[in-house]
């Protein structure tokens, strides 16, 4: 029986890819590597349809949470959008862009 597994994967939109991404394990790991590591106090997410917000507070070392949130997602770089980034108030926005990443993309949506 052949397989319709990149038919299947074709089906799937970006707010389910960055779902599947970022699970609940990877959430609570970014969470608490940031919480501890990286003086973060907040760390929220939310649904986008082109993906997933990840909204930061507490820390405005915002090259090492961005590279970490990289690190700990496994996602490609080019992925990770800055969105907003404020010293003032501490906070930053990103979002996760699964249409950014080449290989997913080629893999799933040109064939």
């Amino acid at each position: 029986m052949k397989s319709n597994s990149k038919k299947e994967m074709r089906d799937f939109n970006k707010k389910e890819i960055a779902s599947c991404i970022f699970s609940e394990e990877v959430k609570n790991n970014v969470d608490n590597t940031l919480k501890s590591f990286y003086g973060v106090k907040n760390v929220k997410y939310k649904s986008l349809t082109c993906g997933i917000g990840i909204e930061i507070s507490g820390s405005n070392n915002f090259g090492i949470i961005r590279r970490a949130l990289v690190k700990l997602s496994g996602v490609p770089n080019e992925t990770i959008s800055i969105m907003s980034e404020n010293e003032e108030n501490l906070s930053a926005f990103y979002a996760y862009l699964p249409n950014k990443n080449k290989y997913l993309y080629d893999d799933f949506y040109r064939k």
